[in-house]
């Protein structure tokens, strides 16, 4: 079986971050990952995956930043 990225998220996702110590993880946990070459490649498939997902996010935050500060300029111009 080959392991993927969602393997991996789903052991190691904390869920509830009450109680959460990272003392608690063994950080030469490889889990079922046997080789270095593949723990790499999904390395990078994972920062290429939150890049994109970043890419997306952001032009919408930036929208939404812009949607909040033409509000408050309407505002303040009704004010005076």
């Amino acid at each position: 079986m080959d392991i993927t990225f969602e393997d991996l998220a789903e052991r190691y996702r904390v869920s509830d971050g009450s109680g959460f110590q990272l003392k608690q993880f063994n950080p030469g946990d490889a889990w079922k990952l046997k080789s270095k070459d593949r723990a790499r490649e999904l390395l990078e498939s994972s920062i290429k995956q939150l890049s994109d997902t970043q890419g997306k996010l952001y032009p919408q935050l930036d929208a939404a930043r812009r949607k909040e500060l033409a509000a408050a300029r309407a505002a303040l111009l009704r004010a005076k």
